[in-house]
């Protein structure tokens, strides 16, 4: 059966809740080791595609030919926490939706743990429950490394408990047993922990136990034998917590003391008296604790540096004292043999400390800085490694030399967009991490690498028409680089007295750019290639907040906030359509909810825009007219981040988290599903002729799709035929890749099959048809005229002046007024000839052009007609 992926937006479900209050729950699962590393498997093709590997060696995903850079130590979205198992050989991370295995020494993937499968295993028959993804809030290995514990909290919709606090959430602890022996089951509970803040965990001596502290909130001790809370303990503000060596005292750093709680009798002591402490973790004696204080700003402007004090549990004395910047901190390590601290801050990122001398020194790394973020280090056993949780990958450093391990030609952090040659050979890809790259598209292998601006991120990318020059656009700036040495060779900047943010944005083929300076109420435009200035657009008062080009440059699109939301009243958005050839406005309209990505068809008749999640309401894509902005509500794709249109405008490829789905347009059904990428999809670009598509990642990847579905047995000419027909738009596009696939057979079906157009009624007649006594024949007529509007509307408006009929000028008058759709319906034959003429555009040798020119020979006003001609002028001809 077909699969529509057009269809309202619903609201989240309903979540269920006790009693009217908020519990939390812990969910204990166990799992076995052998667990697949990408569990969201692709669509099951119709032919199997042979195996590939990228050039680290690392299995491709199905359908994928090349990967630009590595998946090695990429978790694929925003890592939280990070832990080495005991024996070093083995790296976990965990994120907002998996925890993922790593082999220390490599970086490849070992095993994967995805919260969304295990926990909606979890949740009693018939649950409505729909919660969002969370995070991982902390990771441990047990003493003899054969489980591994991670508490995962998720929040939940504020309309899903009504009533109720609006931050709200549950929290699983999910027990990983790494023995390949214990089937996964699964246990409730309705006590658990509070998810708000900092965690820190430990275990008991004998590995049964667990104490869990957060930064508000009670801390808990769990069995993890019965899978139950045994002890609370009433510890608010939790740091870093340690057992006492027979299991029955449990020692809790808090920001303001450091406390023992007998796990026999519930009481609690304070031990020590300690001040400003935003960071703690006990040595491997368990004989001291080291603690981070976060500096301090004064009435008077001083400002308090923080410090590392190292406290003697024994004497309950600060024994050592290592001063830090000033500036807070988000995690702390300290090594086994104590000789060497790590800390992370926001400003100044990953800094060691060697504790013998109090000496400071940065980590080095060719890539990107270590910057905020960090949420997590951790010391191998052994000392002699240092791993991070930050952005979407773990890092690994040399802790001697403070060297990062494990660096490749690749971007470090996500890649913001990309850009193709025209002659689809090269690639650039800017990332987040502040660097350009240049790949080959056929090999994968990096070509050459520049610096931007590691502050802010490239919003466009282009190759000029030559493919010799690379353009950026950054807020602000414009700035060309050579391809092939990635030498800077311009730059356009307009300075300004006062502080303001400008808006930018570069045409497909590199060769406009367009800008909002100050004021951002005008839009100016330049010639890339001598920075003159070619026109300027007055746009209304109000700021001007998007902007983007059509795929021909002929059109620019610019979005500015007419009305600013108020009491029960939506903000209104005013899009603008400006013609960049003979300048001024074509056409605007209003829009109630703000975009942040949209796209527009090669004919300029759609715009894709992403509309923004509000409220309970998630982030859908919405389709619109650009003429009259008109929404398709039916046609709303939900969670969608990213859409391209092919080169022939048939299709729409959409990026919705890690997987890309390919719609045909005409019908709304989804045609082929790729999967398998780690991250997920931030942009996408089709090649020249249609036949591949790149997809950049947020794991700082790219990946090269293969779209022809190559067949053992094509089939007859009969066969292929009528597959074009098909009312499953899957089938017909699998036959039109097998037609592709072999060009010989394809042409010789085509060329048998497929005729020009014959000519067709005049205009007149058809007029003259609007006034037969036959509905039928009436019906026919307006059809025919409908699809004569956009190519001649003054015969038709002069036929409307001659009309003498009632019915006629009824008919014309309607005509005339509606706007064209993009989506006409059409015909099986028509829905055939279209699919035939994409098959031939894509093949593209002197001998399907020629079959393309004399389509293009047939009636004028014929789809046929129409479409061939559209497909040649794509081809350059």
């Amino acid at each position: 059966m077909p699969v529509n992926l057009f269809h309202r937006v619903r609201p989240a479900l309903p979540v269920d809740v006790a009693r009217n209050r908020i519990w939390v729950r812990l969910v204990f699962v166990v799992i076995s080791y052998g667990t697949s590393i990408f569990p969201l498997a692709a669509a099951e093709p119709s032919v199997q595609l042979k195996p590939a590997v990228d050039l680290y060696g690392d299995p491709l995903p199905e359908g994928a030919v090349a990967r630009f850079g590595s998946v090695r130590f990429r978790h694929g979205d925003k890592i939280q926490a990070v832990a080495y198992s005991p024996d070093g050989k083995t790296i976990a991370s965990g994120g907002r939706d998996r925890v993922i295995l790593w082999e220390a020494a490599t970086g490849k993937a070992l095993a994967s743990m995805v919260w969304e499968t295990l926990i909606s295993s979890s949740t009693r028959a018939g649950s409505k429950r729909q919660v969002e993804v969370g995070s991982t809030r902390g990771l441990a290995f047990t003493a003899d490394g054969q489980r591994l514990i991670a508490i995962v909290s998720r929040p939940i919709s504020q309309s899903s408990l009504p009533r109720l606090a609006s931050q709200s959430s549950l929290t699983y602890a999910v027990l990983w047993d790494l023995k390949g022996r214990t089937p996964p089951s699964y246990h409730e509970m309705f006590q658990g922990i509070s998810s708000k803040g900092w965690l820190s965990l430990a275990f008991s001596p004998d590995g049964n136990r667990l104490a869990v502290g957060t930064s508000t909130g009670d801390s808990q001790v769990l069995d993890l034998e019965e899978s139950q809370v045994v002890t609370t303990v009433g510890a608010m503000g939790v740091l870093g917590l340690l057992f006492s060596p027979d299991g029955k005292l449990l020692t809790a750093v808090t920001p303001k003391s450091i406390d023992d709680a007998d796990l026999t009798t519930g009481r609690k002591m304070q031990r020590l008296t300690i001040d400003r402490a935003e960071r703690a973790v006990f040595g491997r004696t368990g004989e001291s604790v080291w603690v981070g204080r976060v500096s301090e700003e004064l009435w008077n402007g001083q400002v308090l540096s923080g410090d590392l004090k190292r406290w003697d549990l024994r004497t309950g004395s600060v024994v050592q004292t290592i001063k830090t910047v000033p500036d807070r901190l988000l995690s702390l390590a300290v090594s086994p043999d104590e000789q060497t601290l790590a800390i992370c801050t926001p400003t100044n990122g990953l800094i060691f400390y060697d504790t013998a001398t109090g000496r400071a020194g940065d980590a080095i790394s060719s890539g990107s800085k270590v910057r905020s973020g960090v949420n997590g280090l951790a010391f191998a056993p052994d000392g002699k490694s240092l791993a991070t949780a930050g952005g979407n990958r773990v890092r690994t450093f040399d802790v001697p030399t403070r060297r990062e391990r494990h660096q490749l030609e690749e971007h470090v952090e996500a890649v913001c967009t990309l850009a193709l040659a025209k002659d689809g050979k090269h690639v650039a890809t800017a990332g987040r991490d502040g660097m350009i790259r240049t790949w080959d598209v056929s090999t994968g292998r990096a070509l050459k690498f520049w610096a931007t601006d590691p502050t802010t991120c490239v919003d466009a990318l282009a190759y000029t028409p030559d493919g010799r020059h690379v353009v950026a656009s950054e807020p602000g700036l414009v700035r060309m680089w050579d391809a092939s040495t990635g030498n800077e060779v311009r730059r356009f900047e307009k300075k300004s007295r006062r502080t303001v943010e400008y808006i930018n944005t570069l045409s497909p083929d590199g060769t406009l750019f367009a800008a909002c300076w100050e004021g951002k109420n005008s839009i100016s435009l330049y010639d890339v290639a001598t920075g003159r200035l070619l026109r300027e657009f007055s746009s209304r008062a109000t700021p001007i907040s998007q902007m983007t080009f059509a795929p021909d440059g002929r059109w620019l699109f610019s979005v500015a906030e007419k009305r600013p939301a108020g009491y029960r009243m939506p903000a209104l958005n005013e899009v603008q359509v400006w013609d960049t050839a003979f300048g001024g406005q074509f056409c605007t309209f209003d829009i109630e909810k703000s975009f942040h990505r949209n796209a527009m068809s090669p004919d300029g008749k759609l715009l894709i825009s992403v509309a923004e999640a509000d409220g309970d309401e998630p982030a859908c894509m919405k389709f619109r007219s650009t003429q009259t902005g008109t929404e398709f509500r039916e046609r709303r794709i939900p969670k969608a981040t990213i859409a391209t249109f092919s080169p022939n405008g048939h299709y729409v490829a959409i990026g919705v988290e890690n997987k890309i789905r390919l719609i045909e347009l005409v019908t709304g059904q989804l045609v082929q599903e790729l999967a398998g990428g780690v991250g997920s999809v931030t942009d996408l670009v089709y090649t020249p002729g249609g036949r591949r598509l790149l997809s950049a990642h947020r794991d700082g990847t790219t990946l090269v799709w293969d779209l022809s579905l190559l067949a053992e047995s094509i089939g007859d000419r009969n066969t292929l035929w009528d597959g074009l027909a098909s009312k499953d738009a899957a089938v017909a596009y699998r036959t039109a890749g097998m037609m592709v696939a072999n060009p010989s057979v394809a042409l010789a079906a085509l060329g048998e099959k497929l005729r020009p157009a014959p000519k067709a009624r005049t205009t007149a007649e058809l007029v003259a048809a609007l006034d037969d006594p036959a509905f039928t024949t009436r019906d026919v007529a307006s059809r025919e005229l409908r699809r004569r509007v956009e190519i001649a509307p003054e015969e038709l408006k002069a036929a409307l002046g001659l009309a003498t009929s009632a019915e006629v000028r009824l008919r014309l008058n309607e005509i005339l007024n509606a706007a064209p759709s993009p989506w006409p319906k059409l015909t099986d034959e028509e829905l055939r000839q279209v699919r035939a003429v994409g098959v031939l555009e894509m093949i593209s040798t002197p001998d399907a052009r020629r079959q393309l020119k004399a389509l293009a020979g047939g009636d004028l006003y014929a789809l046929l007609t129409r479409e061939a001609r559209a497909a040649l002028r794509r081809l350059g001809e």
